[in-house]
């Protein structure tokens, strides 16, 4: 067998990404490990890594990995924006409102 290959099957070897402090699986071609995000208890999520062609894996996806202040800082800002929105909504229709009464 050569490095990378089990019977005929690519794939990534197992290794612990220093820069992350992750330690990822053995991966076959084309499929992902996901792991818990690194860092602190308060740091919430997965951490996702491809095992790309040839098996060599690519960059991490830490995308989803958040604390929770960045977490609650999020969904009051989701918050807001839907309240504009609404508040948006609703002058438009007044607005149209006022055209029909006019017309």
């Amino acid at each position: 067998l050569t490095p990378g290959t089990n019977l005929d099957i690519a794939f990534c070897d197992a290794e612990r990404d220093q820069l992350w402090s992750v330690s990822w699986a053995n991966t076959e071609v084309g499929f992902s490990d996901v792991q818990d995000c690194p860092g602190s208890d308060q740091v919430f999520g997965n951490v996702t890594r491809v095992c790309g062609e040839g098996g060599v894996w690519e960059d991490p996806d830490v995308s989803s990995c958040e604390s929770q202040e960045f977490k609650k800082l999020r969904q009051e800002l989701d918050a807001l924006m839907n309240q504009l929105s609404l508040e948006a909504a609703l002058n438009a229709s007044a607005g149209l409102l006022v055209q029909l009464k006019a017309a």
